[in-house]
């Protein structure tokens, strides 16, 4: 999967829970606010490595 603002959104709703509203949420944010796709791809990975 290729770097952008759809499959970051994709990964962290893959997180259930509190958790994953909250990240859901800040990605949306970020998107909204446009931070490079890297920087949220980036962001997207790491949160899913934690869950």
């Amino acid at each position: 999967m290729g770097d952008s603002y759809e499959s970051a959104a994709a990964l962290v709703c893959t997180i259930r829970g509190a958790t994953g509203e909250h990240l859901n949420a800040l990605v949306g944010w970020l998107i909204g606010q446009q931070y490079s796709v890297s920087y949220v791809c980036q962001l997207a990975q790491h949160a899913l490595a934690f869950a």
